[in-house]
């Protein structure tokens, strides 16, 4: 958390459950960055982030975006564990400046 607000930027989780369940994990794990409950299938299509094996969850995906709100990088998984790292991050965050 530190060297992604180090490079100007903040984190902000999608979760892919709802408000009360939100509040349960934000409670449980101390978090010191935004977690907000997840969006609908309509918002996953829009952002080509849609789990064809079940269309109501999203794919693991993270995204930086600029000041403006435009999407400048964005990694959608292939499935549940491809996720990226936190260095890969970095690099994109960096590019920005």
């Amino acid at each position: 958390m530190d060297r992604v607000r180090r490079a100007g930027a903040e984190i902000i989780a999608v979760a892919a459950r709802d408000n009360a369940d939100v509040e349960r994990t934000r409670g449980a794990l101390k978090l010191d960055f935004v977690l907000v409950p997840g969006p609908t299938p309509e918002l996953y299509r829009r952002y080509g982030i849609t789990n064809h094996a079940n269309e109501r969850l999203p794919m693991p995906s993270t995204f930086v975006i600029d000041r403006q709100g435009i999407v400048r990088w964005q990694h959608v998984g292939r499935d549940d564990r491809d996720r990226v790292n936190s260095a890969k991050v970095l690099e994109e965050l960096a590019r920005l400046r």
